[in-house]
């Protein structure tokens, strides 16, 4: 092997070293991305059965209790919950559910 060849051989390995990396670093985002969703859809769902047993909600979480016009004895049940990442802090995970008419 020649001089010129091991050259070529380390350009190549280190090109392909760099995409290894890039990969891994965006999987990495996502999966901070991700963690942070299921975070956010958790403590949503928490703060929704607190509204359901009429307890009180935690501050930053949005309720609103609408009449379902399909069925009239029952109402949607939604609850906003910010999301905790900083990245997409005004991104806020939504949950609804159908409940009966109070």
């Amino acid at each position: 092997m020649t001089l010129l060849e091991s050259v070529i051989a380390m350009v190549i390995l280190a090109v392909v070293a760099v995409a290894c990396l890039e990969g891994s670093r965006g999987a990495a985002q996502l999966e901070q991305r991700a963690s942070a969703v299921a975070d956010a859809t958790v403590r949503a769902e928490s703060e929704l059965t607190r509204a359901l047993l009429g307890q009180p909600v935690s501050a930053g979480v949005v309720v609103r209790r609408v009449p379902y016009a399909p069925v009239p004895r029952l109402d949607r049940l939604e609850v906003e919950v910010p999301r905790a990442d900083g990245r997409n802090a005004g991104t806020p995970v939504k949950l609804s559910r159908l409940v009966d008419r109070r």
